[in-house]
């Protein structure tokens, strides 16, 4: 390294407010309630619970909370008070009320932690944003539309095709009936 950068580098992390600084982002680095996934991704966690609950979708609070609680069933003590707070906002929230799945502005999560930052959405991903996931809902929901739109033309072509089987039918007993020459 130059010896010239390695001085300035020196000088500047000796200096009060870059010190300041480097004592808050460690503090924010570290994660006052850790998730017991393991390595499972939000996005696997998410689809088992699709799953699990015959394809409908989990609120965001729902897919934070089941990330607090290990195997066993036991909250993780680090998150114990974080946990209490979630539940009971959400119950004040959904006693309030029919919940929207997809409003993550106004939901328990939003209450107790604040509003996301700009490149993290709690419960869904730590690289995700906010936009991001209305996009993905949104895309989401025309897949939706589409898969059920298909699966009506396909039932409506099955229809037809019982019918002319139907009818194919009834000329083959007629040629049995009456033997091949007779057509």
């Amino acid at each position: 390294m130059d010896p010239g950068v390695w001085k300035f580098f020196c000088i500047y992390e000796h200096n009060a407010k870059v010190i300041a600084r480097n004592k808050k982002n460690a503090e924010n680095k570290k994660n006052a309630t850790p998730h017991c996934y393991g390595r499972r991704s939000f996005a696997q966690v998410i689809d088992s619970m699709i799953k699990e609950n015959q394809g409908q979708k989990p609120r965001r609070v729902e897919i934070w909370k089941k990330g607090r609680v290990r195997v066993d069933g036991s909250i993780l003590e680090s998150a114990r008070e974080t946990y209490e707070k979630v539940v009971a906002a959400d119950e004040k929230i959904t006693s309030s009320g029919t919940v929207d799945v997809d409003d993550i502005e106004h939901d328990a999560l939003s209450e107790v932690f604040g509003v996301d930052k700009k490149s993290c959405t709690r419960g869904v991903s730590s690289y995700t944003s906010l936009k991001q996931v209305r996009h993905a809902d949104f895309v989401r929901s025309l897949h939706v539309k589409d898969v059920l739109a298909s699966n009506a033309s396909v039932d409506e072509k099955i229809g037809k095709m019982e019918s002319k089987i139907d009818s194919m039918e009834g000329v083959l007993k007629v040629i049995i009936i009456c033997g091949y020459p007779c057509i």
